[in-house]
C-alpha cells in the first residue's frame, strides 16, 4: 500500500475480517460482517524542506 505525503517513512497496514470468506464474490450479499483496518506510519528521515508553522512543527 502507498501513503502519499512528504518525508521518508515506514508504514504498515492490515485488516481483520469477521464473518467473511477469504475471497469475497462480487455482487454477493454478506451479513453480519465486520472489517477493522489498522494503519500505522512513522517518519524516518529528516524533516522535509518547507515553511514552518508558528509552533515550529513544519508542514
Amino acid at each position: 500500500m502507498w501513503f502519499p505525503g512528504l518525508g521518508e517513512r515506514t508504514s504498515l497496514s492490515r485488516s481483520e475480517r469477521t464473518n467473511l470468506p477469504d475471497k469475497v464474490a462480487p455482487g454477493r450479499e454478506y451479513r453480519d460482517a465486520l472489517v477493522v483496518h489498522h494503519l500505522a506510519t512513522r517518519l524516518t528521515g529528516q524533516p522535509a524542506d518547507g515553511p514552518d508553522d508558528e509552533d515550529g512543527a513544519g508542514v
